[in-house]
């Protein structure tokens, strides 16, 4: 018995915020990345700083919408610039499309 504390090895819990422990692995998510802010909530030491599941949930599903929506916002102006049409006409053809 060496009458010591045992220790797992973790360096630096319990001393060091947890986002600073991970700023080595957020330094690898570009800064403008839609999650990094949900992330940096996650990694508050304090649990009851933190977004529940449902929050996390929520934000997830609403940020994957907007980007479908900015994804298919963004085929319709190159299918306008392709073919040269008008906004009304890319419409027509993307309705057209969607009763078939």
């Amino acid at each position: 018995a060496t009458q010591c504390e045992p220790t797992c090895g973790l360096v630096g819990i319990g001393v060091t915020t947890e986002l600073e422990r991970r700023r080595g692995d957020l330094s690898k998510l570009p800064s403008e990345h839609p999650l990094k802010p949900l992330i940096e909530l996650c990694l508050k030491d304090d649990y009851k700083n933190r977004p529940d599941v449902k929050i996390v949930h929520n934000l997830i599903k609403t940020l994957f919408h907007l980007i479908q929506q900015l994804d298919e916002t963004e085929l319709l102006i190159s299918d306008m610039v392709a073919v040269q049409i008008s906004p009304h006409e890319v419409s027509k053809k993307q309705n057209y499309n969607e009763s078939n």
